[in-house]
């Protein structure tokens, strides 16, 4: 089927794209979907009443005075 190495090489290389474009596809359209999700758990951890509530307070130190 192949007449020498260098086709066989072309050819695998041809299907390892394939591959890595289809991957590199789905993974965007996952992203953008869960991006898109209203109840998604970014917003829920980002939004701003929990963006207070989750965020450490800085508290008060002794400072010793000469």
């Amino acid at each position: 089927m192949y007449n020498n190495i260098t086709e066989r090489n072309a050819n695998r290389r041809r299907n390892i794209a394939l591959i890595l474009a289809v991957g590199l596809h789905i993974a965007l359209a996952a992203a953008l979907y869960y991006a898109s999700l209203e109840n998604s758990v970014n917003n829920r951890l980002t939004s701003p009443e929990n963006l207070h509530k989750n965020s450490p307070s800085p508290q008060p130190k002794a400072v010793n005075l000469p």
